[in-house]
């Protein structure tokens, strides 16, 4: 860096102050909330919160409000008078006193500290954090670290004497290890990691000293110099003398202290004469308190000068409390109060601005016509006056401009059209004669341009007219083809766009746009797209698209005539849109409401700037803006002026931090910096969360999402809400989530999530549920049981009963086809007696003895054994073939797989249809007939008995009409198809009966075979 000479510093600081773009302060103080004005510590812990230290208690700022603490209520506190505060790598804020030393954790919780095991009370001016130490305390009694081994702080017995326990004057971070120290007169620069001084050198009444580069550090002399120093050679190289006007005198600037700034820019805190800025190429810039200007900083005895990572500049001052701004910002210039030579101010609303040139511009006020002189920031007042029926008053100025002559013509509320004199400061008002035209009687004037052709038109409540300034003579439109259609409309903007269209804004009616050449004109309303019919300017691009403010935002229309629109929906912060203006760059500038927004047509990309850029946050007017010759826009605001070059307006987006800093639950409020997981019971289910979106230069008109994961469905939004509810919480896990926006575009998430769990209530809890859910399922059970039993009980009886029923209806069966099957025997045997066979009817009878005996042995039980019913079957079948004298055979079959001393089954099933087979098959066959009885197990349960004879089969048998083998079978087989019936209702599988009539090879019946299926 090329040395400066005192010399030239002296003269650049005794040079005219220039006017432009620098940086804009905000203020916190007591009427804020501060506990005192004497700011004496400053310092931005991780998540971008200002912690303030004043004689009167620690402070801490949001970027909305501030929060204090004092001793009294939080004992742990050291003392009231903060020296010092330092936030640590791991958010933790640490204080040093006069009284000892603490720290507050991120819950906002103090915690006192205690050296040489017992020692509380201490001088500590200084605390600093090193990469091999952790958190250092730089006290009276020495140096101390936090040994985490043995849970006490343990001096650093190698720190040398002379900078533990010399006259302290500042201490301040080379680098992550090595501290410089300002002792006496001698700088040093300890490096921690190798327990050695790397640099030392004397100078005269040191008070500060930093870092300048990674090679130099800046030591500020008691003297007003600020020298640049190497750390390599040790030799100066450059020498800064400040110096400042006080009662006429040029004298040196007392400093306090010298820190650098994020840019690399040196910041300079001096004892009367505000905050001196050194910047990286040796320039320097004095910030000094404007009584009238309130970006300015707001005191000039500074104290402190705090450097933040991103940019923040903060300023403590002994009276008046703290100063924030942004290195990387180049805010606006806000003139809020025009002052003229006499001392008179001016501090309202304004109407309209014109350039003259040479630093003069003319602005239209609430009551007077001001001439700023802006080299000087000296006004002139003017006022028109009016004879009314309430006296003589002023006239607001509605309409402004000059002529290609230099003239400057203008237009107070309901007084017509009137021409300054500037040489005199008279107002002349100009009168029509005899025109009837109502536009040009109009005594009502909104707006008036000088356009293209020479004339000045003149907007009013009843149409427009032109106007020759250096004839005076009107060009009325009141009969005119096209423009016509603008009589009895109230006209409040023109524009001339680069066709030499004539747009016009009116109040009600929308858009006309007169087009001279091809003799056209065409109104465009809400019916064609446009969000409101007040129109309050226009401006067009490079492109030729053509711009117009609303009262619900702006739109674009382009060359085609398409119309776009931009509002709150995507993207401004507000809906009005007062005036337009074009850069020199190409982009559009909106006046919209309480901020500007600046347009890029070619990205189709909107950029918001509000108060934290420098702007009056009283709101714009409409058309009072204007674009100067050398670039610079100037834009009217109900409270004064705002002025920049859009070039060198540099504001930095990212500044905005969003926290989730506290969670209140029920009565108790719990604070946080990082992730945080709490769990609360159900009595306690009541939960406010509290967020900021943190900007040092003001966190206002900020839009806010936030949404409860688990709970919410969708985000909530709202604009400065800082805080989120959530009455009588169900039982549940949830997460809190926050994210903010300052342009409704790009929004900024919270840098921690909140994690909640809601404890259920006892009756909500899974064990609780589980054993109420088995307590019901075993009352359930044992109803169920009981009910069962009672159903099985019943059905048991029910059964049995069933039981009962079906073995009566059984033996009721048998004993009816016993007594029919004796019947016949006894027949037979009587047939014998009669014919005086007696040797036959003796052995008839004999075998009937024998099967007689069977039956009765049978006939009591439900179930046979298989050979007890094929043996009554044999002698049966004997007694029928003697019968008939042996008119046929029989055989019976069993399968090796039966067994008949095991298988049992009814009594007498088989019999009615050997019988049938006898008696409707056999005995009509001319010849001897046979019959088969073959006897197999299908299953394990279910026994096949076939019964097959060789007879003239059914459909002969039916042709004997035989009426005793009718009757026969009618009862015999319907006895057994009952007994079958019954027996399915209790045996599973069930028996079944299938009949199959054979036939021969030629066609004639071979026999009938029966299929019966027994369940054993």
């Amino acid at each position: 860096m090329t040395r400066l000479t005192i010399a030239g510093i002296i003269l650049l600081m005794l040079s005219t102050t220039m006017r432009g773009q620098v940086i804009s302060f905000s203020h916190l103080n007591t009427a804020n909330g501060l506990t005192g004005n004497n700011a004496q510590s400053l310092t931005i812990d991780k998540n971008g919160f200002l912690w303030v230290g004043t004689n009167d208690g620690l402070n801490v700022y949001d970027g909305y409000s501030v929060t204090g603490y004092n001793k009294e209520r939080n004992p742990e506190m050291p003392s009231d008078v903060v020296l010092h505060l330092m936030a640590d790598s791991r958010n933790r804020i640490w204080m040093g006193t006069f009284s000892g030393a603490g720290w507050v954790d991120e819950s906002r919780i103090f915690h006192r500290i205690t050296i040489q095991d017992t020692l509380k009370r201490f001088r500590c001016p200084s605390i600093f954090e090193t990469a091999s130490y952790g958190v250092v305390l730089h006290t009276g009694k020495g140096q101390y670290y936090f040994d985490s081994t043995a849970g006490k702080w343990k001096e650093l017995s190698w720190v040398p004497a002379a900078l533990a326990q010399g006259n302290f004057v500042d201490a301040e971070a080379a680098n992550t290890d090595q501290i410089i120290f300002i002792t006496d007169s001698t700088l040093s620069i300890l490096d921690y990691a190798t327990k050695q001084i790397v640099f030392r050198k004397t100078f005269e009444s040191p008070l500060s000293a930093c870092p300048a580069t990674d090679t130099s550090i800046a030591v500020g002399l008691k003297t007003g110099k600020v020298l640049l120093i190497s750390t390599r050679s040790g030799r100066e190289i450059a020498s800064y003398q400040l110096v400042n006007q006080l009662g006429g005198k040029t004298i040196n600037t007392y400093l306090t202290e010298v820190r650098r700034a994020a840019n690399g820019d040196l910041l300079v805190a001096t004892d009367f004469a505000g905050l001196t800025i050194i910047d990286t190429k040796g320039n320097i810039t004095r910030h000094t308190h404007d009584p009238l200007n309130l970006s300015t900083i707001s005191a000039n005895n500074t104290y402190r000068a705090f450097a933040g990572k991103r940019g923040e500049i903060i300023v403590g001052t002994q009276a008046s409390g703290v100063n924030m701004a942004n290195i990387f910002n180049r805010p606006a210039v806000y003139t809020r109060i025009f002052s003229d030579e006499n001392g008179n101010l001016y501090d309202n609303y304004i109407t309209r601005i014109v350039e003259e040139g040479n630093g003069i511009f003319w602005v239209g006020a609430n009551d007077r016509l001001i001439r700023w002189n802006r080299t000087t920031n000296q006004s002139t007042f003017y006022h028109s006056y009016v004879n009314s029926a309430q006296g003589l008053r002023p006239l607001e100025i509605r309409a402004l401009c000059n002529d290609r002559y230099g003239q400057l013509w203008l237009s107070g509320a309901s007084n017509g059209l009137s021409l300054f004199d500037k040489g005199s400061g008279q107002f002349r008002k100009i009168r029509f004669g005899h025109d009837t035209d109502k536009a040009v009687l109009s005594p009502y004037i909104y707006e008036l341009q000088s356009l293209s052709d020479g004339n000045i038109w003149v907007g009013t409540s009843r149409g427009v007219y032109a106007f020759d300034p250096l004839t005076q003579k009107t060009i009325a439109f009141g009969n005119h083809p096209q423009l016509k259609e603008l009589n009895n409309k109230l006209v409040i903007s023109l524009f001339e766009d680069n066709r030499h269209r004539l747009w016009i804004g009116t109040h009600g009616t929308g858009i006309y746009c007169y087009d001279p050449a091809q003799h056209s004109i065409i109104n465009l309303t809400t019916k064609e797209g446009l969000p409101g019919d007040i129109i309050y300017g226009f401006t067009q691009d490079n492109a030729g698209a053509v711009y117009a403010g609303t009262a619900h935002g702006f739109v674009i229309i382009d060359q085609q005539g398409k119309i776009r629109l931009y509002n709150r929906r995507n993207g401004l912060s507000y809906e009005r849109c007062e005036s337009l203006l074009k850069d020199a760059r190409g982009n559009i500038w909106i006046a919209n409401s309480k901020s500007l927004v600046q347009y890029d047509p070619a990205a189709q990309k909107l950029t918001h700037f509000e108060e934290n850029s420098g702007l009056s946050i009283d709101g714009f007017r409409s058309n009072a803006a204007v674009k100067a010759a050398n670039g610079e826009l100037l834009w009217g605001s109900e409270r004064g002026i705002n002025s920049f070059f859009p070039e060198k307006l540099v504001v930095t987006p990212s500044l905005l931090q969003v926290s989730i800093y506290a969670m209140g639950t029920n009565d108790t409020l719990q604070y946080f910096g990082a992730q945080r997981n709490f769990t609360s019971p159900h009595s306690q289910n009541d939960i406010t969360f509290y967020f900021t979106a943190i900007n040092l230069n003001g966190s206002r008109n900020i839009d806010y999402q936030y949404m409860l994961k688990g709970y919410d469905k969708e985000w909530h939004t709202g604009t400065d809400i800082r805080e989120a509810r959530y009455p009588s919480l169900p039982a549940g896990k949830y997460t809190f989530l926050v994210r903010a926006s300052i342009d409704h575009i790009n929004w900024t998430s919270a840098n921690n999530e909140v994690s909640i769990r809601i404890i259920p209530p006892v009756w909500q809890r899974w064990w609780f549920i589980a054993a109420i859910t088995a307590l019901v399922v075993l009352l359930i059970h044992t109803i169920y049981r009981m009910r069962l039993q009672q159903v099985r009980e019943k059905e048991k009886l029910r059964s049995e009963y069933n039981q009962k029923i079906a073995e009566i209806e059984m033996k009721a069966l048998r004993a009816q086809m016993n007594p029919h099957f004796i019947f016949n025997c006894l027949n037979s045997i009587n047939r014998y007696i009669v014919k005086s066979d007696h040797t036959t009817a003796s052995l008839y009878l004999t075998r009937f003895s024998k099967l007689i005996r069977l039956i009765l042995d049978n006939s009591n039980s439900k179930n046979v054994l298989l050979s007890n019913e094929l043996e009554a079957l044999r002698i049966y079948m004997e007694m029928e073939s003697l019968r008939f004298n042996n008119k046929f055979t029989y055989e019976i079959i069993v399968d090796k797989e039966v067994f008949p001393e095991v298988v049992e089954v009814p009594p007498l099933i088989i019999q009615p249809y050997v019988e049938n087979a006898i008696w409707h098959g056999l005995l009509h066959k001319e010849t001897a007939g046979h019959l088969t009885i073959r006897l197999t197990m299908l299953t394990e349960s279910m026994l096949q008995c076939v019964i097959e004879d060789n007879g003239v089969g059914r459909e002969r048998a039916r042709e004997f009409k035989s009426k005793s083998a009718t009757t026969k079978k009618s009862l015999g087989m319907k006895l057994t198809e009952d007994r079958i019936a019954i027996l399915n209702k209790h045996a599973s599988p069930n028996a079944s009966i299938t009949i199959v009539d054979l036939v021969a090879d030629n066609g004639d019946a071979a026999g009938t075979k029966v299929v019966l299926k027994i369940p054993v």
